[in-house]
C-alpha cells in the first residue's frame, strides 16, 4: 500500500503459496560397513525420496532402494533427500568402510582316521583368529590348529579373523 500527501493511496497484492518442507527423516544403518557386503539403509522420513553417496569410489548406493555397497576403506556421507515439487528436505549419514582381514588359506589333509589327529596349517593371512568345526559331533579343532576326529562323517573346519570395526572373513577346509 502506497499513500501521497493528499493522502490518496493504492494497493497492489500478490498470492504466495507457502508449501511443507518435506520430510527426509532419519537415516537409520549401520555406522560401520565391511567391503564385500552390501547394507540395506532406511529413513523414517517421506517415502520417495533419493539415496545419493559423496564420494562413489568409498561406497555406492542405489538411488530408490537405499542398498550401499563398501568399495574402499574410509568416510562416506550418504544422503536422502525428498522433494514435493517446491521444497526439498535431506538427511545425511556418515559411515566408516572398514577393509575385510585376510584369513588367511587352509593347508592340510582332506581325511583323517579315527584316533589320530592332524594339525591345519594356515597361509597368509591375519593371526589371531578363531578356530571352529562345523560339527563338534564328527570333529573337534583347538585354537592351534589341531583336529580331532570324533566320529566318521565330513566335516568343515573354519579360521576367522575380525578386526576392530567388527569385520570378518573366514577361510575354511573340508576334512573327512
Amino acid at each position: 500500500t502506497v499513500t501521497n500527501a493528499a493522502t490518496c493511496s493504492a494497493s497492489a497484492s500478490k498470492i504466495i503459496t507457502v508449501n511443507p518442507l518435506p520430510n527426509a527423516g532419519t537415516i537409520n544403518g549401520a555406522a560401520t560397513l565391511c567391503i564385500g557386503s552390501s547394507t540395506l539403509y532406511s529413513t523414517n522420513g517421506n517415502v520417495g525420496g533419493v539415496w545419493s553417496s559423496n564420494n562413489t569410489a568409498r561406497a555406492t548406493v542405489n538411488a530408490s532402494t537405499g542398498v550401499v555397497t563398501p568399495i574402499s576403506a574410509g568416510l562416506v556421507t550418504l544422503t536422502y533427500t525428498v522433494n514435493n515439487g517446491a521444497c526439498s528436505s535431506s538427511a545425511t549419514k556418515t559411515i566408516t568402510v572398514s577393509t575385510t582381514p585376510s584369513p588367511g588359506t587352509l593347508n592340510g589333509v582332506a581325511s583323517v582316521c579315527l584316533g589320530t589327529t592332524t594339525t591345519i596349517a594356515r597361509t597368509g593371512g591375519v593371526s589371531g583368529g578363531v578356530w571352529s568345526s562345523s560339527n563338534t559331533t564328527i570333529a573337534t579343532i583347538s585354537n592351534t590348529g589341531v583336529v580331532t576326529p570324533v566320529s566318521a562323517g565330513t566335516v568343515t573346519i573354519f579360521y576367522t579373523v575380525t578386526n576392530a570395526a567388527t569385520c570378518s572373513a573366514s577361510a575354511s577346509k573340508i576334512i573327512t
